[in-house]
């Protein structure tokens, strides 16, 4: 990574924003973080009113959420997931654009939005009176004259059963039996709905004894006509409001369906040249010059020199200085890249550090191959991530996801070849008995048991040594020899010696001198893990008892207990491999059962079933076994392998590019 500085004239900063844009190969930074004030009294910053670009951006925003309202855009999960924005060229986007009036668009669809949500106001309305009179359908009363009565009152109450024998009974006992009418409209299992009829001068009264034997008032409408008479006028009036409304709704989905690409086209140019007003804010400028300044690649560095000859601008470039935190850009082999969303996903390394992409490859594929090896569910996945990737050609991350399900289902077909293994069947073969072109399988996992959790423990062990030797490398490159040599030096010797010394104890055929001289190169590593793992301790007795206690593992680098734990949990390896194969197993073995040849329909009925079980177990299989290879690969690989030497603290690299929401650019 090289520090870029462009100098060109005050005038020629939007050009320049453009041509960066363009190109995508320069970080921008902001030149203003840090500045002395000396140097920040020079600067003749020009205040950029991106007020008209803010407001334009919300009419447009507001004019795609309406389209989303009457036209949800539908996308199936694997659209979702794997789907991306189309590529579109810069011409074909800005024809787009220039399609649609924004201003005066935005605001004609405001309005028709509002008389829409008018209507839906009063269906809304209308209904719910509906439903109010629709209890009240046999009361033989114009609802108008019930508030205009002088001499009388009509007072419509709702109570339970209980509630209305009790009012009877309370109007009887009060004395104003005589004075008050109560004239049932409905009722059901729960309530009892009438009106009493009260003259003026009582209705105080009566409304008390309402309230005190526990009924309900209820307000009817002030509307001319009966409850029935206004129900039938309803009807017609919601019948009506229903048709408005849903042509509106539809009128506004075609609206969407064909307005809605010229929308997104127009947000992502006015997006952009907000970013364009935006970006200059981070250059420094006096009365004669701009200054922009960030971060390019040293393979962009001749496109940066040809980027600045066009713009008729000066370019400056250094290597980072002390102090300095550039950003980090990982570049690998296309094999190797899809790998390098692992490292994005756990964090990236320090620019200091060094990348293990290659590293993290190699086990992950290893890993992943043994946990879910099988020749048959490896070119599925295969099948699956290329049918994906062919369908949908979604962008970047996603693609390069899928480029690692296709690596690492070929990685595990490779395995299965190996151990021949089909779905769980050896065809051809049968245990004990001749192998297959004399070779394969190299072993059965489901028969060789003991092989396969040998293997993944050898495998962890060389892991963990591994990680060792590359936490090594990563102290050296940012110069910390001690931590190099007395940790992770020193405890890789150490490691070593115990497993020469029990391999000379339980292998025949290793001379005692190998043993012994294991022993010694053990002895001598606990030695200088004892005297300078506690190197930071006050005094001679804290050092030593730190050293002691860091043998174990509870403080300092590294611990025998969890050398041993680590390898010990690679032997998941080994438990996936086998439960994959046995349930494979006993999936054909189920399906074969149910086969029967009693007659042409049995044999045809239990072939159906029986195929349909073996499928059902091999695609439960398949996706239990993706995921769970998957997700446990990805365990060993930052819990018992990163913790070992990988440091993050990198910032990715994100150059200035023409980026849209709604849509991909070409480059």
């Amino acid at each position: 990574m090289l520090h870029a500085d462009l100098v060109c004239s005050v005038g020629s900063g939007d050009d320049l924003v453009a041509r960066l844009e363009r190109a995508g190969i320069l970080q921008v930074l902001d030149l203003h973080r840090g500045m002395p004030e000396e140097l920040g009294s020079l600067e003749r910053r020009t205040e950029v009113d991106s007020r008209s670009i803010e407001e334009a951006l919300q009419k447009v925003r507001l004019v795609l959420e309406t389209f989303d309202r009457f036209l949800p855009v539908k996308k199936g999960m694997l659209q979702g997931f794997f789907g991306s924005p189309p590529f579109v060229s810069e011409e074909h986007l800005r024809q787009l654009a220039e399609k649609l009036d924004n201003v005066r668009y935005s605001d004609e669809l405001q309005k028709r939005v509002a008389e829409h949500d008018r209507i839906v106001a009063e269906l809304s309305a209308a209904r719910s009176l509906r439903e109010t009179l629709k209890p009240w359908v046999e009361l033989d009363l114009d609802l108008a004259t019930v508030s205009a009565m002088r001499h009388a009152a009509i007072i419509p109450v709702e109570a339970t059963h209980d509630q209305h024998e009790a009012l009877s009974a309370l109007v009887a006992e009060s004395g104003h039996g005589n004075d008050s009418v109560w004239q049932e409209v409905s009722r059901d299992d729960r309530k009892v709905r009438g009106a009493w009829a009260v003259l003026t001068v009582h209705r105080a009264e009566l409304e008390r004894l309402i309230r005190q034997g526990g009924a309900t008032f209820v307000r009817l409408p002030d509307i001319p006509g009966t409850p029935r008479q206004a129900l039938e006028r309803l009807e017609n009036a919601i019948a009506d409001l229903d048709r408005q409304r849903n042509s509106l709704a539809e009128a506004l989905a075609a609206e969407a369906e064909a307005r809605r690409p010229q929308a997104r086209a127009l947000h992502d140019v006015l997006a952009d040249r907000r970013r364009a007003l935006i970006v200059p804010r981070s250059f420094f400028s006096t009365a004669t010059v701009t200054v922009a300044s960030g971060w390019v690649r040293e393979r962009d560095r001749g496109k940066l020199e040809a980027l600045a000859a066009e713009a008729e601008a000066d370019l400056v470039l250094r290597p980072p200085q002390q102090g300095e935190a550039p950003p980090v850009h990982l570049e690998n082999r296309k094999l190797l890249r899809p790998f390098q969303i692992l490292l994005e996903m756990f964090g990236l390394p320090a620019y200091s550090g060094f990348d293990p992409t290659t590293f993290v490859a190699i086990s992950m594929t290893l890993f992943y191959a043994i946990c879910f090896g099988d020749v048959g569910y490896g070119l599925v996945q295969v099948l699956l991530a290329w049918g994906l990737k062919r369908k949908f050609k979604p962008a970047e991350g996603t693609r390069l996801f899928l480029d690692l399900f296709i690596e690492m289902g070929a990685a595990a077909a490779v395995f299965g070849l190996l151990t021949w293994s089909f779905f769980g069947t050896s065809p051809g073969y049968t245990i004990g008995g001749p192998k297959i072109l004399g070779l394969l399988p190299l072993f059965s996992p489901t028969s060789d048991v003991l092989v396969i959790i040998g293997l993944s423990l050898a495998i962890g062990v060389v892991v963990q040594l591994a990680s060792i030797l590359a936490g090594m490398l990563n102290a050296l490159r940012v110069g910390d020899v001690a931590t190099a040599v007395f940790d992770f030096g020193a405890w890789f010797l150490m490691l070593v010696g115990i497993l020469g010394w029990v391999a000379a104890k339980m292998l025949p055929g290793i001379p005692p001198l190998v043993g012994t001289a294991a022993l010694a190169v053990t002895g001598a590593s606990a030695f200088v893990i004892v005297a300078f793992a506690g190197r930071g301790s006050k005094g001679i007795g804290g050092r030593i008892l730190t050293g002691v206690i860091s043998l174990y593992g509870i403080v300092g680098a590294y611990g025998i207990v969890s050398f041993f734990s680590d390898a010990l949990s690679f032997s998941r390896l080994a438990i996936l491999n086998l439960t994959a194969g046995f349930i494979a197993l006993v999936g054909n073995l189920m399906g074969g059962l149910i086969v029967s040849t009693e007659s042409i329909l049995t044999a045809i009925v239990s072939l159906v079933l029986g195929t349909l079980i073996i499928v059902v177990f091999h695609v439960l299989n398949l996706v239990l076994g993706m995921m769970g290879s998957f997700i446990h690969s990805l365990r060993l690989n930052y819990l018992e392998s990163f913790s070992r030497y990988y440091r993050t603290g990198g910032t990715p690299f994100l150059p200035l590019r023409r980026e849209g929401v709604y849509h991909r650019f070409e480059q």
